[in-house]
């Protein structure tokens, strides 16, 4: 793989600050369960702290506007029925859920990620052709916006995947062909008044992380595309993106064998963690204390200590008390602003080595 072209990528991600959180994670079976994090070479493997029934359920924290909720949303691709449904827990316990029965997520089928206003008013979900706003305080539907059509007649029914919120709304929709887009919102979800704005991109892709409140990198097909940015190309699809504890961050990479390498990129050097057979996704637990880095493989979840790579532990599903499907930080946070930000900012030198490293990119259409 071409390791020199993520040398400028490091530069300009940072640290997103996040309140001391563990892991939560849900299991094939329905399973919900829980990795402490006490410390940063310090893993308390809990396991199922609650067993629900449903089949590959979705966990995303989000916030309400004075406190922080985890959501565990049951997944159907079953249109007959009514939809998704969620449960809500406090991250201070997984045990019990805090409503009585689940809710459902009108027009919802298949959830694929989640998103929270800092304001604690919505949350964003992703699914089928659709990006939706549901109220934070009842799940009601606020407004959605359906991206069916704008591929044209190579896809009617094109894919909604990864969500991210600030003072804008972004999306990342696959075309299902050879081609993706990222659109750009108001809190409207509307293309009215040049509201909504398109970001065409030529390869598939489906994960796209921040560099900072103005600059998205999207891990695509054929490497790494920095909006506003430039185009960096990779010999192995990069599958997903996610910063680091310092100025560097983690990929994973996955070949047409299904082969996936996680690496972790620091300074000017990439070192390679894990290969692994089984697909993966990756996630890392941000705090003031400790930095974990958690990536999931097949039926396996993997920790690191992000200070030196230190490998932590390696959980089966026997450990863990199921096949882990999902994985999220149970901590969230916010503000009682009026905007709509993920609480992700740049500061001072992070917003200065940004600034340079998207001058020195080289610069191409995508």
């Amino acid at each position: 793989m071409t390791r020199k072209i993520f040398m400028c990528v490091i530069m300009a991600f940072v640290l997103c600050g996040v309140a001391h959180a563990d892991i939560a994670y849900t299991t094939s079976d329905g399973g919900l369960g829980l990795i402490k994090i006490n410390g940063e070479s310090s893993i308390d493997v809990k396991g199922i702290q609650y067993q629900g029934s449903a089949s590959n359920p979705l966990v995303a924290p989000y916030w309400t506007g004075g406190n922080s909720r985890l959501a565990v949303i049951s997944r159907t691709t079953d249109t007959t029925t009514s939809g998704d449904t969620v449960m809500i827990f406090s991250p201070s316990d997984l045990t019990q859920p805090l409503t009585s029965s689940p809710t459902v997520l009108e027009g919802i089928y298949n959830a694929q990620d989640v998103s929270y206003s800092n304001n604690g008013r919505g949350l964003f979900i992703t699914s089928g052709t659709k990006l939706t706003q549901f109220s934070a305080e009842n799940f009601g539907v606020v407004r959605s916006f359906d991206f069916a059509g704008y591929f044209g007649s190579k896809d009617s029914s094109p894919e909604s995947h990864t969500v991210l919120t600030s003072s804008r709304i972004y999306t990342l929709v696959d075309s299902g062909d050879n081609e993706s887009a990222m659109f750009s919102f108001d809190g409207q979800l509307t293309q009215a008044d040049g509201n909504m704005s398109v970001t065409r991109i030529r390869y598939r892709a489906n994960s796209m992380a921040w560099l900072n409140n103005s600059s998205i990198a999207l891990a695509h097909s054929r490497g790494v595309y920095i909006i506003g940015g430039g185009n960096m190309s990779s010999d192995i699809p990069v599958i997903s993106l996610c910063p680091d504890s310092s100025y560097g961050f983690y990929f994973i990479t996955q070949d047409s064998s299904g082969n996936s390498t996680l690496s972790h990129y620091g300074v000017n050097i990439s070192t390679d963690l894990h290969t692994d057979n089984n697909g993966g996704s990756v996630i890392a637990v941000r705090d003031a204390s400790y930095n974990v880095l958690a990536a999931k493989f097949g039926g396996k979840i993997r920790l690191y200590r992000m200070k030196d790579d230190t490998f932590l532990g390696e959980y089966d599903s026997s450990q863990l008390g199921g096949v882990p499907v999902s994985m999220a930080v149970t901590s969230s946070s916010g503000s009682e602003g009026n905007d709509s930000s993920s609480g992700c900012n740049l500061s001072g030198i992070g917003a200065v080595m940004a600034g340079v490293c998207l001058l020195l990119l080289r610069r191409k259409r995508i």
